[in-house]
């Protein structure tokens, strides 16, 4: 299975629904008209709503409705932070990081992605369990890392599926399972994960964790090259082959 990084798939938690400028950004960023969404944020953010200034520093991040500027996203995202946004703290941790057009400190990350936590983010439960897992901001711990992965996955964050089968595949910080690792995995996939598609694939392909199978190997390689996953393409290529060559499907 492939090595993973720190990263954040920026799932947030519902807001609550507000008169003025976050309800209707919210109604606008629906309909897709993203560029009146960002103005109705940035109006609320600028008068001091922490949600407007965390959907504006997202906004910002990905540069949805305006130039992508990373460094006006992270001052939004401490803006709101600071302002109690458990989203934006949840960034703003990952940004101290990860990001490395603003200012890197893993300690300042380590600090806001606890408060993230303590404020109500499921996200940031996956983002610490991934912080300990890697040494960032702290001594690595796989341990640590497993039992925060599981907390996240019984909360929902489909990532954590797909962190804690990393770890079962290696035995780091929980006895080796190849089968677990393979089950997460799959669950993952089938949530729509496309890197957890791509593993999934590479394990039936290979047999690792799960009887080998070409058929819904070639499933789940197209599932990922479908979400992103170019990579993927080549080995489809070679599968086909492989098929066409034995006359069979697994």
């Amino acid at each position: 299975m492939r090595e993973r990084i720190i990263y954040n798939p920026r799932h947030h938690s519902p807001m609550t629904e507000t008169e003025g400028p976050l309800a209707e950004g919210k109604e606008a960023f629906m309909q897709r008209d993203f560029g009146k969404a960002f103005s109705l944020f940035s109006e609320g953010a600028e008068a001091g709503d922490a949600e407007c200034q965390f959907r504006v520093g997202n906004m910002l991040y990905f540069g949805i409705g305006c130039p992508k500027d990373r460094k006006k996203a992270f001052m939004w995202f401490r803006k709101g932070a600071e302002n109690g946004s458990a989203d934006a703290m949840c960034e703003l941790g990952l940004m101290y990081c990860s990001d490395k057009e603003v200012q890197h400190s893993p300690e300042r990350g380590m600090y806001w992605t606890c408060r993230a936590i303590e404020a109500g983010s499921k996200v940031a439960v996956y983002n610490l369990g991934s912080m300990y897992e890697h040494g960032v901001g702290c001594d690595r711990d796989y341990a640590k890392a497993a039992a925060l992965y599981h907390n996240a996955m019984r909360e929902g964050v489909v990532e954590a599926e797909y962190a804690i089968a990393h770890l079962y595949h290696e035995g780091a910080g929980v006895e080796k399972d190849r089968e677990k690792a393979f089950a997460y995995c799959k669950a993952a996939a089938d949530r729509g994960l496309a890197n957890a598609q791509f593993d999934t694939a590479e394990l039936f392909l290979t047999g690792d964790g799960c009887e080998r199978d070409l058929k819904t190997a070639r499933e789940y390689f197209m599932k990922a090259f479908a979400a992103g996953r170019t990579d993927a393409a080549p080995i489809i290529a070679r599968i086909d082959k492989e098929m066409n060559g034995s006359g069979k499907g697994e």
